[in-house]
């Protein structure tokens, strides 16, 4: 089985840099830690009160992480190896609670593309149509309003 060790670390130093083209040394092939994934999503979490912002940094760079990890995992091998799913919900409900309409509905889109083999379960898709929805009418609107 091919996995991926994500070290905490990674992320942490990873919220000040870029890390275009650093993801793949951190890859190991031996083991694969969904926990430190799950701890910093739980970091996360805790944030969105108090520092939505940085809390929405660590939820995005999970998702890129995520997104290139499946992407690997189709190169090189025939299996998805993930069991953490996308953080596509804190993500999008973050941005719509900080009225980041445009990029909130390019998150949905861009997961939407994804074809995501792990899925994120019928109540989070749910919840994304709605949200989808009710951020194409809050951006309709306002450009009606800049229109008058």
């Amino acid at each position: 089985m091919i996995g991926v060790r994500i070290t905490a670390q990674f992320f942490l130093d990873a919220l000040t840099e870029d890390f275009e083209d650093e993801w793949e040394p951190h890859i190991n092939l031996i083991h694969h830690d969904n926990q430190t994934v799950r701890y910093l999503w739980m970091n996360a979490r805790e944030m969105e009160k108090e520092a939505p912002e940085k809390a929405l940094k660590i939820y995005k760079k999970i998702f890129t992480f995520l997104e290139r990890y499946d992407a690997w995992c189709k190169r090189y091998t025939s299996e998805l190896h993930r069991n953490t799913k996308f953080p596509i919900d804190r993500i999008t409900l973050l941005l719509e609670k900080l009225n980041r309409y445009e990029e909130c509905l390019k998150f949905i889109e861009r997961y939407e593309l994804l074809n995501d083999p792990r899925g994120i379960g019928p109540s989070v898709i749910e919840a994304l149509n709605k949200r989808k929805k009710r951020i194409v009418q809050k951006m309709d609107k306002t450009l009606s309003e800049k229109a008058l």
